[in-house]
């Protein structure tokens, strides 16, 4: 759950806090046996983190500066300027995808979700979320060219 909400908010103080909201939910619901655990908490995570986008949009913050990653050891300044760069690009790019695409790809790439577990979370069809996928992976191999291999990956 938090790293979800981190990938989502880019803010650790954020993300912590949602986790802790949807674990509180957890304990408080009645949670079914004929749902899978991990899909529904992420789609109780997805709704808190809507919730705290919503008021971002009223109550905007000065941004902060936070390390999410920590360093890795390279063989030199250059291959870590080099990466540096890559990863702002394809991040820059990731982000300019519309909500859902972007929403859809995240859960798959980064929460490693089946297509029909991010089709729970987002409240959509199997056939929708594969359109969604795909159309993101397009997206990014139209505008991204050499970071992303012919399987979009």
């Amino acid at each position: 759950m938090y790293h979800y909400a981190l990938r989502r908010l880019s803010s650790t103080q954020d993300a912590e806090d949602v986790a802790a909201e949807v674990y509180v939910v957890a304990l408080e619901t009645r949670w079914h046996p004929s749902l899978e655990p991990r899909p529904w908490l992420l789609g109780v995570a997805r709704r808190k983190v809507a919730d705290r986008l919503r008021l971002r949009l009223r109550r905007p913050e000065a941004p902060l500066q936070e390390a999410h990653e920590l360093p890795c050891a390279t063989a030199s300044p250059e291959a870590d300027a080099l990466r540096a760069e890559a990863v702002a690009t394809i991040r820059a790019l990731v982000r300019a995808l519309p909500e859902l695409q972007r929403e859809a790809l995240l859960l798959q790439t980064a929460e490693e979700l089946s297509v029909k577990e991010i089709a729970q979370v987002m409240g959509k069809s199997v056939s929708a979320v594969n359109s969604l996928l795909g159309r993101a992976r397009e997206t990014l191999r139209l505008k991204g060219g050499s970071y992303f291999q012919e399987d979009g990956r």
